[in-house]
């Protein structure tokens, strides 16, 4: 159970620091949601070839294969949607939308496939950390204000929900989750033929080389690692336990992307966090991020019992 907290706690702050560095490049450097979407396919290629030739290719059978590819396919499609709302909304605001919804739509399509069933402390602690989620966005002297852009998280959380509950099927038929994080960059990478072949996306995904800097690069190649690296944790963490309470438990993932956001503030300003608010180091702002730690706390305990 150990191993487990510590594999998806990893996978949650790398989640919230890729939210956080991905609003840096799409209201930085890179202001096109399909041409970032392009980028991050492309970005799987090289690392996809190099993890073939380092570790093999592992093939469970043709059938678990295809359904891998066809796993890391789905998970990088609502990328799409995904980049146009960090371009008006901030990272830990979209963070929340997605742990609010995600845990939910996991629990319900593994529940119908793979017969998932949680223990009453389990939903209980669901429940807390998806309070957790709440707290971590909210505001004392404003509430939660949603904007009207992240109602496009709800079907991208849906399709992340069922490329999760692919993956957790998949994993079990490799001795090493590197062998099927191989096969799901090589899928996520096949978005790069609907950017070749669709007319209306190619024209959209035509990238910009020239206008981007060398940070916007360094910032993209950071997200590109730490994005491997979290699905080798989340793909170990489901390996472990079921994919309805490795969501659940990245409830915590808004406070973290709100956090580091914090630290970016502090340490570069206006550099990296476009959307600065002055009053984010006020009493109401931070007052409930800590009863959302108290919260995220309190439902690892619960799941962990």
């Amino acid at each position: 159970m150990l191993n487990w907290i510590l594999f998806t706690l990893l996978t949650t702050f790398l989640w919230a620091l890729n939210n956080v560095l991905d609003e840096i490049v799409v209201t930085k450097y890179v202001k096109n949601e399909y041409r970032y979407s392009y980028w991050f396919a492309l970005g799987r290629v090289p690392i996809t070839v190099f993890l073939f030739l380092v570790f093999g290719i592992s093939i469970p059978s043709s059938s678990i294969v295809l359904m891998t590819i066809l796993s890391g396919f789905v998970n990088a499609l609502p990328y799409f949607l995904y980049y146009r709302v960090l371009q008006s909304v901030e990272a830990y605001s979209v963070a929340l939308v997605y742990v609010a919804l995600h845990p939910i739509f996991t629990y319900i399509i593994s529940n119908v496939f793979l017969h998932d069933i949680l223990a009453v402390n389990e939903i209980i602690g669901f429940f807390v950390l998806l309070i957790a989620g709440v707290f971590s966005v909210l505001r004392f002297d404003k509430g939660i204000s949603v904007k009207k852009e992240l109602l496009l998280i709800v079907p991208a959380a849906v399709v992340w929900a069922v490329g999760d509950v692919m993956f957790d099927y998949v994993v079990s038929y490799y001795t090493n989750p590197i062998d099927a994080i191989s096969w799901i960059s090589l899928g996520g990478s096949f978005v790069l033929l609907l950017c070749w072949f669709v007319p209306f996306l190619r024209r959209k995904c035509t990238p910009d080389v020239e206008k981007v800097p060398r940070a916007g690069y360094a910032i993209f190649f950071v997200t590109i690692i730490s994005i491997f690296i979290s699905y080798y944790a989340f793909l170990s963490a489901l390996k472990i336990g079921d994919v309805a309470l490795t969501s659940s438990l990245a409830s915590s993932q808004p406070l973290i992307a709100f956090l580091i956001a914090l630290f970016f503030a502090s340490a570069f300003g206006g550099r990296l966090i476009s959307k600065k608010d002055p009053r984010i180091f006020s009493f109401a702002t931070l007052a409930p991020k800590f009863l959302a730690l108290v919260c995220a706390a309190l439902g690892v305990y619960l799941i962990s019992l």
